[in-house]
């Protein structure tokens, strides 16, 4: 849950209104600087976000696919992800944001408070990208 959740706020963190939309698919690493997790996030102009996210251990992907809600404001961008009872919510503010690579921090979570502060960085990618295979051309998609 708690990659998932880092995941999540790395792919929704938007901030100034003159920023370039976040609307659209985004690829980056799970948690800050972890080549073994990453995620493709598919953010639609409605606020409906998919998220998949792959883990690799010795080379063999384990994936998870979540639905959730994405909003932005001057607050920052929020992620929820409706889980029966519990909705975990994830505030990320926008570090920096050129249409093609986008800087974020997670400001705020009700899932996962240990992992406030981390900044996560993410890629544009096409509407058709798929995940990688686990290997070292992971790497590759970060500038």
């Amino acid at each position: 849950m708690k990659s998932l959740a880092v995941a999540v706020l790395l792919v929704l963190a938007p901030g100034a209104s003159a920023a370039p939309s976040v609307a659209g698919a985004w690829f980056g690493e799970g948690q800050p600087d972890d080549k073994t997790e990453f995620w493709l996030a598919r953010l639609g102009a409605d606020g409906a976000l998919e998220l998949h996210t792959r883990a690799c251990a010795h080379a063999k992907p384990r994936d998870h696919v979540s639905f959730g809600r994405w909003s932005q404001d001057a607050g920052g961008l929020t992620v929820t992800f409706p889980d029966g009872a519990f909705e975990a919510s994830f505030t990320y503010k926008t570090l920096f944001n050129d249409g093609h690579v986008w800087r974020y921090r997670l400001t705020a979570t009700n899932a996962a408070p240990e992992d406030i502060g981390y900044e996560f960085h993410s890629t544009r990618v096409a509407g058709d990208f798929d995940l990688p295979g686990c290997g070292p051309q992971v790497s590759s998609y970060f500038p």
